[in-house]
C-alpha cells in the first residue's frame, strides 16, 4: 500500500490552525526546513527506505518539525500534531488519552525522545482506523 504523503503546505495549514488556537506567531522561519522535514519521512538509499514503517514516518515528521524550527513558533506543537495527521490520513488514528498526549509533547519539546522511542509511543498509542480519514472526507464532499 502506497502511504500518502504530507504536503507542506498542509504542515503549514496545521500550524496555522495550532497558532491560531493556541497562541503564538505565525510565519515560517525556513522554507528549506520546512520542505526537507516534510520530505524526510519518506527518504531511503538503494538499501531500502529510512523510515519504514509508518509510525517512524510520524516519528520522523516529528523529531524533524521540533528539531529543525521551520516555523516562527509552535515548532514542537506542529510536530506532535503533523505525525497525528500522516497517521490519521494513512488509516490510523491516536488512542493516547489528552495527559498521555501532553506528556509525550512535552517530551518532544524536551528533545528527550529518539525517532526509534517516538515511534514506539506512536505504535502503542495508535490503531487503524475503521475508516480511514480519506475515505471519510471523500464521502463528505460526495
Amino acid at each position: 500500500m502506497t502511504l500518502r504523503r504530507p504536503a507542506p503546505v498542509e504542515v503549514l495549514a496545521l500550524h496555522d490552525r495550532i497558532v491560531e488556537r493556541t497562541g503564538g506567531d505565525h510565519g515560517i522561519r525556513d522554507v528549506g526546513a520546512l520542505t526537507s522535514t516534510v520530505s524526510r519521512p519518506f527518504g531511503g538509499s538503494a538499501s531500502g527506505e529510512f523510515y519504514p514503517t509508518l509510525e517512524e514516518k510520524a516519528a520522523a515528521l516529528c523529531h524533524g518539525l521540533v528539531r529543525e524550527h521551520p516555523f516562527a513558533d509552535a515548532n514542537h506543537r506542529t510536530g506532535v500534531a503533523a505525525a497525528a495527521f500522516l497517521l490519521e490520513v494513512n488509516g490510523h488514528r491516536l488512542t493516547a488519552s489528552p495527559p498521555e498526549l501532553m506528556r509525550f509533547a512535552r517530551g518532544v519539546a524536551g528533545e528527550h525522545h529518539r525517532i526509534e522511542e517516538m515511534a514506539a509511543w506512536f505504535r502503542k498509542h495508535s490503531k487503524r482506523a475503521r475508516t480511514p480519514a480519506r475515505a471519510t472526507k471523500e464521502r463528505r464532499n460526495a
